[in-house]
């Protein structure tokens, strides 16, 4: 049987450092395949493991806002997130994916979840879920980005319910050469949420959803569980060495 961690509102540094510190007990076979579901109980920016921090994020609007900036063990880019977005993590071993793969077959159990709203929804590579606007255009609602660990993989990404678009993108640095590559003319006009396209806002029946979607990806039942010693012990480390710590945070 496989796991289901649900942690719902915790702090950011900690829901980072235990995502790592599942894929490193995932990666010596100390647990089996494992989702973990959690929101961030504040708002808080994550940055990928390789973005320069001062090219992504304003971090002096960040210091004003008492958000902190957190910089994640796998690749993507720079993201806001807070109470209104439910965030996963889903950590597997042996499946064979390559990275692009995996992102895409990890990623489906979300598209899953994100019709069952009552939302058109389709993935586009290479990690993005778009969804169906009022208008008819797409949008992104959720993206994923991926890290491995000898034969392990982890796999974390969002489902947008709602967003507070004005701290996000004071936050945020976009580049003006990628906004126009897509065609668009502002930052905010890049993603969507559950709220805004008017679909079914109920964290409960989406968390159910997605477990459902990622029980049918893995073959097995997730059973409720909670983190091992082990792994809240690696975490608590992590937390310190890492999560807030700036060296590791603001610094590549």
């Amino acid at each position: 049987m496989a796991r289901l961690v649900d942690t719902d509102l915790a702090d950011p540094a900690w829901t980072a450092a235990l995502d790592e510190a599942i894929l490193e007990a995932k990666s010596r076979d100390l647990v089996p395949d494992t989702l973990h579901l959690y929101r961030r109980e504040r708002p808080a920016i994550t940055i990928g493991r390789f973005q320069r921090v001062e090219e992504v994020v304003d971090l002096e609007a960040c210091r004003r806002a008492g958000v902190p900036v957190i910089r994640r063990s796998s690749g993507g880019g720079a993201i806001y997130t807070d109470e209104h977005q439910l965030i996963y993590g889903i950590t597997l071993k042996g499946r064979g994916w390559t990275v692009e793969e995996g992102l895409e077959r990890m990623a489906e159990p979300v598209v899953e979840a994100v019709r069952g709203s009552g939302v058109e929804a389709i993935f586009r590579p290479k990690n993005d879920v778009m969804a169906k606007t009022m208008n008819g255009g797409f949008r992104k609602i959720s993206g994923c980005a991926q890290v491995r660990r000898r034969s392990a993989v982890l796999q974390h990404g969002t489902i947008i319910m709602s967003m507070d678009r004005g701290l996000a993108f004071r936050l945020l640095k976009v580049d003006e050469e990628v906004l126009e590559l897509k065609g668009l003319k502002r930052a905010e006009d890049a993603v969507t949420s559950l709220q805004e396209i008017g679909a079914e806002v109920d964290l409960s029946m989406l968390k159910a959803r997605l477990v459902s979607a990622f029980t049918d990806l893995i073959g097995e039942e997730l059973v409720p569980d909670v983190p091992t010693q082990g792994e809240i012990k690696e975490a608590t480390k992590l937390v310190a060495s890492r999560y807030r710590n700036d060296e590791w945070n603001l610094h590549l």
